[in-house]
């Protein structure tokens, strides 16, 4: 999958907590899919939305 130009913004965040060091990077992908799913169209609680 492509890399989404706001996406380098959620990765400078993980780095800047330190999560970088801890997470490795295919876990770190996912988190970033999860974090981009989240935010572009609202959180109601459900993985629905993580999979659109």
């Amino acid at each position: 999958m492509n890399r989404l130009a706001h996406h380098q913004g959620i990765d400078k965040f993980f780095f800047t907590l330190g999560l970088t060091l801890q997470l490795s990077k295919p876990v770190l992908k996912h988190l970033v899919h999860i974090v981009d799913a989240l935010t572009t169209k609202g959180f109601s609680g459900t993985l629905t939305d993580v999979h659109h």
